[in-house]
């Protein structure tokens, strides 16, 4: 098996009893010419999370690595932490509460890199399961080959349909991760830096419970998510090993700016909406926003 590549599928759990049973026998059930192993972080869960997949450990023996935490991490110090152990030449996504839906998308995605050496990312399409039990396609409709400058304005990838290469050379991701409710955009956007292409499998491979989570957390209101965005791109500009695309960052962080204080219109948290309005006005020299800011008011008045 020593000459197949491996595959490590990086896991972070967090009292899921109730879906790591199924998310386990999803990834467990791959299929293809490539060797696999679970990274599943646990940050010290206190229901039966751990007991449960302590017991996949005895059935798979070999193929599941439990790293456990005495106390609570945080999601961003245990995202650092489990990546850290991931050695596999591709790394594939899944949180511990959502799933695949296929036997073969790792085969498929991992031919699709090793057929374009300049492709270091490949992800699909997802469903989306809410809490009443309803499955629904997700929306995504991405260009078929992207990069760099175009995930810097959006993550557009879904994690759990996401296989990217494993840069070990690059060094540890940036420790400015950690504090953040995620970390897949910022690594995705570190790892194709230098280069590197993204390629869009146009096929449902998994499924994401949309209702839970940091994510569903942060839709519940616009401009926390779009914060996070900023905070984000902030730290990439203020990073060295982004240095060779502070234009793009930059236009993006600005773009991000502006959606903020679009943001606070219609949130109607007016003192911040004016405050951007003047940090991009006399700070960024974008005159238009004084236009957008009173289209969003007119918006509010209407």
């Amino acid at each position: 098996m020593s000459h197949l590549p491996k595959v490590s599928v990086f896991i972070l759990t967090y009292n899921q009893q109730d879906y790591v049973g199924q998310m386990m026998d999803s990834i467990l059930a791959q299929r293809g010419d490539f060797s696999l192993e679970l990274v599943i972080g646990d940050d010290a869960s206190s229901d039966g999370t751990t007991q449960l997949i302590e017991d996949f450990a005895v059935r798979y023996p070999g193929k599941i690595r439990l790293l456990k935490a005495e106390k609570n991490m945080g999601l961003s110090a245990n995202f650092l932490r489990t990546f850290a152990h991931c050695d596999g030449d591709y790394v594939a996504i899944c949180d511990g509460d959502d799933y695949w839906i296929t036997t073969d998308r790792l085969q498929q995605q991992i031919q699709l890199m090793q057929s374009e050496p300049g492709t270091d990312i490949v992800f699909g399409r997802k469903d989306e399961l809410y809490s009443q039990g309803d499955i629904r396609p997700g929306k995504s409709d991405p260009l078929p080959d992207s990069d760099f400058d175009d995930l810097v304005f959006d993550n557009y990838i879904p994690s759990v349909t996401c296989v990217f290469r494993n840069k070990s050379g690059l060094g540890s991701p940036p420790v400015w991760i950690d504090g953040l409710p995620y970390g897949d955009w910022p690594l995705y956007l570190w790892l194709l830096v230098d280069g590197g292409k993204i390629r869009f499998l146009d096929k449902t491979i998994a499924v994401y419970r949309k209702t839970i989570g940091q994510s569903a957390k942060l839709r519940k209101r616009l401009s926390d998510a779009i914060r996070v965005k900023h905070k984000i791109l902030k730290n990439c500009y203020g990073d060295d090993h982004f240095s060779s695309k502070k234009a793009v960052i930059y236009r993006s962080m600005v773009q991000t700016e502006q959606q903020l204080m679009g943001s606070f219109l219609r949130e109607k948290q007016w003192g911040k909406a004016v405050s951007w309005l003047m940090f991009l006005v006399f700070v960024r020299w974008r005159w238009n926003a004084i236009r957008s800011f009173a289209y969003g008011i007119k918006k509010h008045l209407e």
